[in-house]
């Protein structure tokens, strides 16, 4: 067999190998999608219709409603419930990102008794799941001091289960990635432990920040 046709038979295995690869992400792309595809299809029919045939609008548009859209809207009072979970997701997210930042920021550049002590209970708090705790805090907040449904109460509350996971995730960034040198030059420019923070440290923990974001972000979000 010659060299080309050794090519040649080489390259079409590997364009088969292609089509079929991309067959089987195309089939597996629309196993994934198609619950999607079938809520976006009944969201647009009446009750009736979707009991009956929830598969009829995907071959005609007879009963095309945007109804459910409405009621949706105006029973669940969407533009309030935005307006709180926006609030309370930013809040709680912007305060944990910095009190996290500053708290695994001591903690690494000051090794005490203190700081250890508190980096471990932190730790050992990321072990006990909410629901361990849910039903107490709710008799407390809810049922003695009645502030639970505050807005400036689910912020706090977010904060502090949201404190121990960021503090570990700081602690660990800063204390791989972030130079002491970086820190001592800004020392000898006249830069205090607060400006040294904010202007040399924290600009350096975007990549972590952004990460703890997304995650807090989504928590809050989704127990709201």
């Amino acid at each position: 067999m010659s060299k080309k046709t050794h090519n040649a038979i080489g390259g079409t295995r590997k364009q088969f190998t292609r089509i079929v690869t991309m067959a089987v992400l195309i089939l597996v792309f629309l196993a994934f999608m198609f619950p999607f595809i079938m809520v976006l299809i009944n969201s647009l029919k009446v009750k009736r219709d979707i009991i009956k045939d929830p598969f009829s609008w995907l071959f005609t548009v007879k009963g095309l409603s945007f109804d459910n859209f409405v009621s949706a809207f105006v029973q669940m009072d969407f533009l309030n419930a935005f307006k709180n979970s926006l609030l309370v997701t930013g809040g709680a997210t912007i305060l944990v990102t910095i009190l996290a930042s500053m708290t695994a920021y001591y903690i690494v550049r000051h090794r005490n008794k203190i700081s250890t002590l508190t980096f471990s209970l932190m730790v050992a708090s990321m072990i006990i799941p909410f629901q361990a705790i849910m039903i107490p805090l709710v008799s407390i907040y809810g049922g003695w001091l009645n502030i639970l449904n505050h807005r400036i109460t689910l912020i706090l509350l977010h904060t502090g289960f949201s404190m121990s996971m960021s503090v570990f995730m700081f602690h660990g960034f800063i204390r791989g990635s972030i130079p002491i040198a970086l820190e001592e030059a800004a020392c000898l420019d006249g830069c205090s432990s607060t400006q040294t923070f904010f202007r040399v440290v924290f600009p350096l923990l975007k990549p972590i920040i952004s990460t703890l974001v997304i995650l807090n972000a989504l928590a809050f979000h989704q127990v709201i």
